[in-house]
């Protein structure tokens, strides 16, 4: 049998497993893990593919393979970088500044009111603090909060990828890096705000930010999700899978995401002993207008988003407050 080279789209993990297949099997050159057991195991021999001489199981569901094996040396495994172009008009929605729908106010507009209160109520004004804006872009949020809190003073610090940080004029001390890895000392910030971040990294590195920001502050740290629907989450994640992977609207395609629930992000914060409270929850319908708004899609490109979507146009949004371990 002459063999056959295949690419099997993987899209929650934000890229494409690479399989061969022969007279003597299947067997991947390019493996991927996937948290969740999915609806059908396939046995693969490997034994032909020398840098990893055994067998595997993955989860086959609705024409997506999920490889769902431990990581080990020799294994050749190249994940594609995160992608990080937010949208031609992504720093308007994300300040607020031109909301056109109920979802973009209810997603962005009314973050720094609600963060701004959830601060006064927790520090005392006419004092000196360090706010830390993590995955900051353009200080869009930041900025906003320092206006509505003009009696407090505020060392402000914006961490982020070079390119996000460009133009961001809010953050006084401006650190790249990536958020599961903050080159900040333990306890070294009083407060540490996050909007939306988590969900454009992987599970295994959203586990990480999450015990970077814990680690980091010395009071307490507010992070906001826009996630996936805890009670379907599969089938949720295959529509924005469908949106994201770009071939039907290519201004939105996107790498190296995870749209955590937050039944996942809860049961990670208490496998690490990460103090939380749940502030608040709540289902914010056609989510299709953020992605139509930031990337200013044209409407053909509006309509295929919304089609594409369907019954799972609408993300959970939780806000949760982490305070540090004593």
């Amino acid at each position: 049998m002459p063999q056959i080279n295949a690419n099997i789209k993987v899209p929650s993990l934000g890229g494409v497993a690479r399989a061969s297949r022969d007279g003597e099997g299947l067997f991947p050159t390019l493996l991927f893990c996937h948290p969740e057991p999915l609806a059908r195991d396939l046995l693969f021999d490997s034994r032909l593919c020398a840098s990893n001489p055994k067998f595997f199981k993955a989860h086959y569901k609705k024409n997506y393979l999920f490889f769902d094996m431990e990581k080990e040396e020799g294994i050749n495994e190249q994940k594609p970088e995160r992608t990080i172009e937010q949208g031609e008009n992504s720093s308007k929605v994300f300040s607020g500044e031109e909301n056109k729908t109920q979802t973009t106010v209810e997603l962005y507009g009314q973050s720094a009111e609600f963060f701004a209160d959830m601060i006064r109520e927790r520090l005392m004004p006419n004092r000196e603090y360090k706010l830390a804006d993590l995955g900051c872009y353009g200080g869009e949020l930041l900025q906003n909060i320092l206006d509505l809190l003009p009696n407090y003073k505020f060392h402000t610090i914006g961490v982020d990828c070079e390119k996000n940080l460009e133009n961001n004029k809010s953050a006084e001390e401006k650190i790249v890096a990536d958020l599961e890895q903050i080159p900040l000392a333990d306890k070294n910030v009083n407060v540490a705000i996050s909007r939306y971040t988590l969900a454009w990294n992987n599970a295994e590195k959203q586990k990480e930010i999450l015990k970077e920001i814990s680690r980091i502050v010395c009071n307490f740290a507010i992070i906001q999700h826009a996630g996936a629907d805890g009670e379907n989450s599969n089938d949720w994640r295959a529509k924005f899978d469908d949106l994201f992977d770009g071939d039907e609207v290519p201004a939105c395609k996107r790498t190296g995401y995870y749209f955590s629930s937050r039944e996942e992000i809860e049961k990670w914060m208490n496998e690490n002993k990460i103090k939380f409270e749940r502030i608040v929850e709540r289902k914010v319908e056609e989510v299709s207008n953020v992605f139509i708004e930031r990337w200013a899609l044209n409407e053909e490109d509006s309509e295929k988003t919304r089609k594409i979507l369907a019954d799972k146009n609408y993300v959970i949004q939780t806000t949760w407050l982490i305070t540090p371990n004593k």
